[in-house]
């Protein structure tokens, strides 16, 4: 089984909230040996994953999650530059 916690710290708790729910439904569809929960406590956003089968699974989806956060992060900031404007 492999299992890791990943905590990240946003400038605020209103980008963490929005990071979590915008990863979130790509949770809800990982298959039945992996499990992942994200969420926004205050500034951070919260991760664990678990898999209780390969390390590969294991590294894809860790790579997929961050992949996710990356994009949202990514389309908040293109959202505020365009608030600016």
């Amino acid at each position: 089984m492999f299992k890791a916690e990943i905590k990240l710290i946003c400038k605020n708790k209103g980008v963490a909230k929005a990071i979590s729910e915008a990863v979130s439904p790509d949770n809800v569809k990982a298959p039945r040996f992996i499990k992942v929960k994200t969420i926004a406590k205050s500034n951070k956003i919260l991760s664990k994953i678990v898999c209780s089968k390969k390390l590969d699974s294991f590294m894809y989806t860790l790579d997929d999650l961050i992949s996710c956060i990356q994009v949202a992060d990514k389309n908040l900031g293109v959202i505020e530059n365009v608030k600016k404007n």
